[in-house]
């Protein structure tokens, strides 16, 4: 297991929580920008999307909570096979902030299935990219990386799984976006993933 230095595990545990409840704001408030901004352009009566910043709000909860839990067996697990003293909670409030990271592209497009889903693995990513930067000796304290840019990576995929439904709520009745012509478009998770991971690439490229 990769090395993990000695951290403020209160000073983490509070940054956590302060990152998770202002997310909702983040998440959130961005549909309630896009919504009132709608009214500013057009005739329309004041009208805010409760419906759709409340589903935002619960497929951020499910996701961080199972990401969360799947953190803390993570780092129960490896506390038995390398019988350290205590968990490393650390790498616990990294795992929920990486699952806040995946969801967040996709927070308005998902079920909360799904949402749970990329919380489980979205923690596996993040040790994934702590791992890769271990092999590359990459001095990373702060594990940013792994957090921001695999987790990124992950919310992007994940993409895929959006449901047309919420799509078009969003594109057409909030954004005003109807020359897309997405009640018309077929929507096949294979051609949408393969869709995501060209974006994907191409991030990285030109990063």
């Amino acid at each position: 297991m990769y090395h993990v230095g000695p951290e403020h595990i209160e000073y983490a545990a509070l940054g956590v929580f302060i990152l998770w409840t202002t997310w909702f704001a983040f998440n959130c408030g961005s549909m309630e920008s896009i919504s009132s901004g709608k009214q500013l352009h057009n005739s329309y009566s004041f009208k805010i999307y409760h419906a759709i910043t409340g589903r935002i709000a619960l497929n951020m909860v499910v996701c961080a909570g199972s990401g969360g839990l799947m953190a803390i067996i993570v780092a129960g697990f490896v506390q038995l096979i390398t019988d350290a003293d205590s968990i490393n909670t650390n790498e616990i409030a990294n795992g929920i902030l990486s699952c806040l990271v995946a969801i967040t592209g996709c927070c308005a497009f998902v079920t909360p299935w799904v949402s749970f889903a990329i919380g489980l693995v979205a923690v596996w990513f993040y040790h994934l990219g702590c791992y890769i930067e271990y092999k590359l000796d990459l001095k990373d304290t702060a594990r940013v990386v792994p957090v921001h840019a695999w987790s990124g990576m992950l919310g992007l995929l994940a993409g895929a799984f959006a449901e047309k439904s919420y799509l078009l709520e969003v594109y057409e009745n909030v954004c005003s976006c109807q020359e897309l012509n997405l009640s018309n478009m077929e929507f096949n998770i294979g051609v949408s993933l393969a869709h995501q991971l060209l974006g994907a690439l191409f991030i990285i490229a030109w990063s």
